[in-house]
C-alpha cells in the first residue's frame, strides 16, 4: 500500500530542459528501478510535448505512460497482498474446521467458489506480471501459488482419511449393537 501511497504523490512537472535534472534526479522506468540519467537518456524523453510528473521529495521524474503503468504495477501488489492474506485466512478456516473446532455451514456451502475466487485473483495478478514484463514477480507468484495449491490437495487428503476414520468408526458402532 506504501507504493501506491508513494504513486499518488506524482505531480506534474514543466521541464524546459530536462537534462538539466541529470545529475540530481532519477528516472523511474519501473516501480522499482530508479535509474540516472545519461545524455541519451535525456535526449530520448525529451521529446516535444511530453507530459513529465515529479516527485520532489525523492528527486524523481518519470512520463506519463510510465507512471500510468506504475500505477498498475502497485495496485496489483496491493491486490495480490490482499489475495494472500485471503487464502491463509481460508487454510486456517479449513484447519479450524476439519479439527471440529468451528463448524459454518455457510463455509462448507461456498468455500471452493470463495477460494477458486481468490486463486484466480492470483493467477491474474502473475499473468500480468508477465504480460507486462515482469518476469521475476511472475515466476515468483507461480511458484507460490503451485505451492499453496500442492497445500490444497494436502487439505482434501486429510479431509478425505478423517471421512474415512468416521465412516469406519460409525461401522464399527453399528455392528457392535
Amino acid at each position: 500500500m506504501s507504493k501506491v501511497g508513494l504513486i499518488s504523490q506524482f505531480s506534474p512537472h514543466q521541464i524546459t530542459d530536462l537534462c538539466s535534472l541529470a545529475k540530481e534526479w532519477k528516472f523511474m522506468e519501473t516501480l522499482n528501478v530508479y535509474n540516472e540519467f545519461s545524455k541519451e537518456t535525456c535526449r530520448s524523453l525529451s521529446v516535444a510535448g511530453s507530459e513529465f510528473f515529479s516527485h520532489d521529495g525523492y528527486k524523481v521524474i518519470t512520463d506519463a505512460n510510465t507512471l500510468s503503468d506504475v500505477k498498475g504495477l502497485a495496485w496489483v501488489d496491493v491486490i495480490n497482498a490482499s489475495a494472500w492474506v485471503s487464502v491463509v485466512l481460508m487454510l486456517e478456516v479449513d484447519v479450524h474446521t476439519q479439527l471440529g473446532n468451528i463448524s459454518s455451514k455457510l463455509w462448507e456451502k461456498y468455500h471452493i467458489f470463495v477460494k477458486v475466487t481468490v486463486y484466480s485473483v492470483l493467477f491474474l495478478a502473475a499473468v500480468y506480471w508477465g504480460v507486462t514484463g515482469n518476469f521475476l514477480e511472475f515466476w515468483d507468484a507461480f511458484l507460490w501459488i503451485v505451492a499453496f495449491v500442492l497445500i490444497e490437495m494436502n487439505m482434501f487428503e486429510w479431509q478425505a482419511e478423517v471421512a474415512e476414520r468416521n465412516t469406519k468408526s460409525i461401522t464399527s458402532k453399528g455392528d457392535d449393537s
